[in-house]
């Protein structure tokens, strides 16, 4: 190839690098001036449940229910379109929420005994401190007390809250009343934001809705009650011993397990009198040795308190107290109290262990209840919780 066709193709070579290079330059530019249309979504909205529209006729609210606490310690009355719900005792706060899912709506009632005793409504507002409000608002996402008053008229505390839960927002009111008893009556209401006249008139309402048994004002408040509307009967007994078999109508085992052991059932029959009523215990018990008989009046009975004492086959000693009711011509409720491993007389003992103590204590809470005013049920319920 001679010279004249090199230079040729070399010149040739370098235009197009030269061209090449050009279009590097100018491309970018030619890009950052083009529009890009981009697709953009826009995120979903939450959609937030809506409350329901506040009952109109707020007369139709009758607290005509009546519901007994697990305890036996008090009657409270309730709505028909609320429910009893999470009853609770922690041996100084005794409580049952009654729920409306329908209205989103809560009735709380309760009674405090505060240890050590309180006596000034301020000392009752001191109680409610950050601390003590976040637990009892802690199902909710977040909550800001809006107004406290000292109702010196009522003896009361008044606080009012707004809470948040889910994205929604309620109010609730907290109505808390130093009574003569020393106690503090708590009745906490809330309702959606929408439901204001609702709050206020729950709240009023409510106020007397909890009735204490004065049959049980002294006795330990943690302990637990056994009722049976069947058989017209109610006796407390410590948190500890439990419920091993039976129901109302039937014979009921409540036991510390090898401590105490507590029967509750119906007999047929009839005791006039001190022999009778000796004679009604060893036709139980054959093997026993009476220790003490002597009148017993509960609630308005007139009946009789047994204690004796016997051996088991293994020669071991029990001790126990039994307690008979005459409820209607031929019928008596019967409590029989047992301890285990201890030869004494129930009714006469200085003895201080608490197997002993808890055991006369819970003979001595068995009653019958008439007038009390406990509720009827359908089915074999009882206040055992």
């Amino acid at each position: 190839m001679d010279n004249r066709h090199r230079q040729r193709r070399y010149t040739i070579f370098a235009v197009f690098m030269v061209a090449l290079m050009g279009m590097t330059a100018i491309l970018p530019t030619l890009q950052s001036g083009t529009t890009t249309t981009q697709q953009v979504t826009e995120p979903t909205p939450t959609v937030l449940p809506t409350f329901p529209a506040p009952p109109a006729d707020l007369s139709t609210i009758v607290f005509d229910q009546t519901y007994l606490h697990p305890s036996a310690l008090y009657l409270a009355s309730y709505p028909a379109s609320w429910v009893p719900a999470r009853p609770a005792n922690n041996g100084t706060q005794v409580q049952i929420n009654f729920e409306n899912n329908t209205a989103q709506s809560i009735i709380e009632s309760y009674i405090e005994v505060p240890v050590p005793p309180v006596t000034t409504l301020q000392d009752v507002s001191a109680r409610y401190d950050d601390t003590t409000l976040q637990s009892g608002w802690r199902r909710y996402n977040s909550w800001d007390e809006t107004g406290r008053e000292l109702d010196t008229a009522d003896n009361a505390v008044v606080i009012d809250f707004e809470l948040t839960l889910r994205g929604q927002t309620y109010i609730a009111r907290h109505y808390a009343q130093l009574k003569d008893d020393g106690r503090i009556y708590v009745t906490r209401v809330v309702t959606p934001e929408n439901a204001r006249a609702l709050l206020l008139d729950l709240l009023d309402k409510s106020k007397t809705a909890i009735q204490p048994i004065a049959l049980f004002a002294d006795t330990p408040v943690q302990w637990n009650g056994y009722y049976s509307d069947k058989e017209n009967m109610v006796v407390r007994y410590p948190n500890s011993w439990v419920l091993r078999d039976g129901a109302p109508g039937q014979p009921v085992t409540i036991e510390a397990t090898g401590q105490a052991v507590l029967r509750v059932e119906t007999a047929a029959g009839a005791v006039a009198d001190e022999a009778a009523a000796e004679a009604f215990v060893l036709a139980q018990r054959p093997d026993a040795t009476i220790q003490t008989v002597q009148a017993a009046e509960r609630n308005g009975a007139s009946g009789w308190e047994v204690s004796y004492s016997y051996r088991t086959l293994e020669g071991e000693p029990q001790s126990a107290v039994a307690v008979i009711l005459p409820d209607g011509e031929n019928t008596l409720r019967v409590a029989t109290v047992r301890v285990v491993n201890v030869d004494l007389d129930l009714l006469n003992t200085d003895v201080q262990s608490v197997t002993v103590t808890d055991a006369i204590e819970v003979a001595s809470t068995f009653n019958l209840t008439t007038g009390l005013g406990f509720p009827v049920t359908d089915t074999a319920d009882s206040a055992e919780g």
